[in-house]
């Protein structure tokens, strides 16, 4: 499981995919938001007050689909979600908005190891409209100083999905990512 963690201006997305022999297969989606007068980018939400209510339906979906191994859950600005459920299953709490201080993965090992799964076809693509989206839309640009820096808007089900195999193919199996 994957769960890209917001609440008032983005939404929540959490992603859980099953693993068959090698392949990532995306079986749930679903994106859950505060209604508020903030402005974003439309998707369809499941309406939700607070970070419990959130903590529930993720206990909801794993109980529904028999359990879930691990979850990675962005801790970036937040690990309140993170702390809570990992009294129900084994959480690797991520905190990639940052610099590789501390362990902490940087948002372009995230993104490279999306890419990875991708390109060595180990993760299903599901027919999920606003994921595609995300993905055909999503940009980068290199900084001054040679890093690369990813678009901060429109992407939360691309991190969810990120999340959702970061934990096994980067730190499970950290030799998987050599590009060419």
């Amino acid at each position: 499981m994957g769960v890209d963690v917001s609440l008032e201006r983005d939404p929540c997305v959490v992603t859980i995919a099953q693993k068959k022999a090698d392949k990532f297969i995306p079986f749930f989606i679903q994106a859950y938001r505060k209604k508020s007068d903030k402005k974003t980018y439309e998707c369809d939400y499941k309406h939700v007050n607070s970070y419990e209510d959130i903590e529930n339906e993720i206990i909801t979906q794993v109980t529904r689909y028999g359990g879930v191994s691990y979850a990675a859950i962005d801790a970036t600005y937040n690990p309140y979600l993170a702390e809570r459920l990992d009294k129900f299953m084994t959480v690797f709490p991520t905190k990639f908005n940052s610099t590789a201080k501390n362990g902490n993965p940087m948002k372009s090992e995230l993104m490279h190891t999306l890419l990875a799964a991708m390109t060595g076809k180990r993760l299903e693509i599901p027919n999920h409209p606003v994921l595609i989206r995300q993905l055909m839309n999503y940009e980068f640009e290199y900084t001054d100083n040679k890093n690369i820096k990813f678009s901060s808007d429109d992407e939360d089900f691309i991190d969810s999905l990120a999340l959702t195999i970061f934990s096994e193919m980067e730190i499970k199996e950290p030799d998987n990512f050599a590009l060419i």
